[in-house]
């Protein structure tokens, strides 16, 4: 039997695990921005115009050395993509066994604490250096943007599922929850508000600043994480289409007489009504 939760403590479980999920997007925020004080140092540097641009020693170090934060949010992107591509790559049934529920559970909150510092860390330091990527990602297209950010949503989800909501669980309750629909909704609610406030206007700076630059190793890695995502985006698309036809040929086959599973190339199979 399930524990009765007050409707206080889940609202706050709600609200601190859609917090903690807004850790990945501000990832590929605080990414962009890097891309953006490299490309700005660059040129300062080329123009001598070395009194011109100015970072914190927070910040600097963010874009000597953006390797760490690169290497995490590869992570979450490679894993996320393997996911979307096979649907049996993390199997529901495995966190069901009780040492590897604690052991995902030890490495959840290693990686949510290395992620937690660096976004935090990153993110003032590049307030406190008036640093913004607005005007470097103007070049994309609707269509682009949309796939762009359905990938981001998906790998939110991901990171939610996989990481935070397993520590946020354990903090509060000792034990596994679930996701409802209420932290859906909250989490598409913020990533759409944190996407129309700044994320849809900076996070091009990732793919186009490098092409500007010319695309060495740093910036090879940023473009292959943008791509990395928008496949996500795309792959999503795809299963939505599938299914949507698989629902129109049950209702076909259904207006027909006939009766007859419809199957999906993944785990999901439609049945017949």
């Amino acid at each position: 039997m399930k524990k009765r939760v007050p409707p206080a403590t889940e609202a706050f479980r709600i609200l601190t695990a859609t917090l903690l999920s807004l850790i990945l997007p501000l990832s590929f925020l605080l990414l962009a921005r890097v891309c953006v004080a490299r490309y700005l140092r660059i040129s300062a540097a080329t123009h001598n115009h070395h009194d011109s641009f100015h970072l914190s020693s927070i910040f600097f170090l963010f874009t000597e050395h953006p390797i760490i934060l690169q290497l995490l949010v590869s992570l979450i992107t490679v894993s996320c993509l393997a996911h979307s591509l096979t649907e049996f790559v993390f199997a529901a049934s495995i966190p069901s066994l009780e040492p590897f529920e604690r052991f995902h559970l030890h490495i959840a909150w290693i990686l949510l604490s290395f992620f937690h510092i660096f976004v935090g860390l990153g993110v003032e330091g590049s307030i406190a250096a008036g640093v913004s990527g607005c005007g470097f990602g103007q070049q994309r297209s609707f269509v682009c943007r949309v796939v762009f950010f359905l990938g981001l949503h998906k790998e939110m989800m991901f990171w939610s599922r996989m990481v935070v909501r397993p520590v946020v669980d354990d903090t509060f309750f000792g034990f596994s929850k679930g996701e409802g629909w209420a932290d859906k909704v909250a989490m598409g609610l913020s990533l759409g508000g944190l996407w129309w406030w700044s994320l849809r206007e900076e996070v091009e700076a990732v793919v186009v600043l490098p092409e500007i630059m010319g695309v060495g190793a740093v910036g090879f890695v940023w473009w292959w994480l943008y791509c990395s995502t928008a496949s996500i985006g795309v792959v999503m698309v795809a299963k939505g289409c599938i299914s949507t036809v698989g629902v129109i040929f049950r209702r076909t086959d259904a207006s027909e007489g006939e009766s007859r599973p419809v199957h999906i190339p993944w785990k999901l199979q439609i049945e017949p009504v």
